[in-house]
């Protein structure tokens, strides 16, 4: 049996390591954006994390808090990094701000064996959108 907690945790690295081949995400993992946005499959959720890889090349995730009941792994932690390039978004590009960000994020992972199946991330949008300078921008 595997341990879920470890299957999380070897997700973690591999997106502060920004490689999406050590990432353990299931053919068919389903993952939901925090606007509600759902992924579906492994090159759509490694699309998502690669699009912030590119917007926040030095990007990093920190864990803060981990809690495991069986194959449901809940993560309370904080993205760091800069913003030195654009950002994919469905309403097109954003251009870099050249801003740090800091923002706390919180998920729920299922786990299949050693693959992560599942995903809901939650984070403040309105903080993500401000530390980047962005909200009188999105207000106009």
């Amino acid at each position: 049996m595997s341990d879920p907690e470890a299957v999380v945790q070897q997700h973690i690295d591999a997106w502060n390591a920004h490689d999406a081949d050590a990432d353990p995400w299931s053919e068919d993992a389903v993952f939901t954006t925090p606007d509600g946005t759902e992924l579906n499959g492994r090159d759509e959720v490694l699309g998502f994390g690669r699009s912030f890889w590119t917007a926040f090349p030095d990007s990093r995730l920190e864990v803060v808090t981990r809690i495991a009941e069986g194959n449901i792994v809940m993560t309370e932690g904080r993205l760091i990094g800069t913003h030195d390039g654009p950002l994919a978004t469905p309403d097109g590009e954003v251009p870099a701000t050249g801003r740090t960000l800091d923002v706390g994020w919180m998920c729920v992972q299922e786990v299949r064996g050693d693959e992560v199946i599942s995903e809901n991330l939650y984070f403040n949008q309105l903080q993500f959108l401000g530390q980047l300078g962005l909200l009188e921008d999105a207000a106009t």
